[in-house]
């Protein structure tokens, strides 16, 4: 039976931790350690039949959005065997250049459920990688895992983690990650420890806390914003941690319930009109996989 409609959440990835660990030898690359998580909170895709391929963006971020070559669903298309006769929409919720991997999010949810539509594997996941650091983990299909390396060793964790509420809160302003990389030290820091098990989300953020995100320091320096939207957070009533997600602006506030978050995210959006403001929840879903 062909398949009229298919529609996903593409969602939004947290940093929790982030180490970096030194250099890449042959190229330069930044090799870290992270702590990955997804959200309840994303992109939305959908894809139907349509004579010829096209793509077509709508939502609140969508006017910063490339709508040809640049954008990463396009380029994963073009590890198909072959264009699909589709068409896909994506309403853009998640800021762009945010630390949230929204791009990365978008083009594996879109080859996800391409999979499912029936174009076939991949023909060349060898070149899955150059995407961007954060595809391999979106593609995984756990919704957390360590990664490491540039980003393309990925580890679903053992056990799941606890019922963690997110405020992400960002000042709406783009923060190039590759400006970020250029001025981040490298100071002899250590590695990320294995994730044990928790049996709260108290118990998880002590863990937290004890890690870091190695990349705030000069996505501060790229964005002074950074500051006060982590300053807003730690002072939320009930905000166990706050910390920058990927190379920012986006950065996180834990908290045990759903209502404290989206109590917290009420008063951030009365006090910072400007900013955007999001109460979520970690996904305990598994993700689409697509086929090897």
């Amino acid at each position: 039976m062909t398949i009229a409609k298919i529609e996903a959440i593409a969602p939004a990835k947290v940093n929790l931790a982030l180490h970096v660990l030194g250099k890449r030898p042959e190229d330069g690359y930044h090799l870290i350690e992270s702590l990955v998580v997804f959200t309840d909170f994303g992109d939305h895709l959908s894809i139907s039949a349509s004579p010829t391929f096209a793509f077509d963006v709508s939502g609140p971020f969508a006017n910063d959005v490339p709508k040809g070559g640049e954008n990463l669903i396009v380029k994963a298309i073009d590890l198909l065997p072959s264009k699909p006769q589709t068409s896909i929409q994506l309403t853009k919720n998640i800021p762009v250049e945010a630390g949230l991997g929204g791009g990365s999010s978008d083009a594996a949810t879109a080859l996800q459920l391409l999979a499912e539509w029936g174009t076939g594997p991949i023909s060349k996941p060898q070149y899955i990688h150059q995407l961007g650091a954060d595809v391999p983990v979106c593609l995984h299909g756990q919704p957390a895992a360590r990664v490491s390396g540039i980003g393309e060793h990925v580890q679903g964790l053992s056990d799941p983690l606890p019922e963690t509420h997110l405020v992400l809160a960002n000042p709406n302003i783009a923060v190039s990650t590759r400006d970020v990389f250029q001025i981040t030290k490298l100071p002899p820091e250590a590695p990320l420890p294995a994730v044990p098990s928790f049996r709260s989300v108290i118990d998880f953020t002590a863990w937290l806390k004890e890690q870091r995100n190695d990349l705030e320091a000069a996505a501060i320096h790229c964005c002074g914003a950074i500051t006060e939207v982590l300053s807003a957070l730690r002072h939320c009533q009930n905000c166990l941690l706050a910390r920058m997600s990927g190379s920012g602006a986006t950065c996180f506030g834990i908290f045990t319930h759903a209502s404290t978050a989206a109590a917290a995210a009420t008063r951030l959006q009365r006090a910072h009109p400007n900013w955007w403001i999001v109460p979520t929840v970690l996904t305990h879903k598994t993700a689409r996989q697509i086929p090897s």
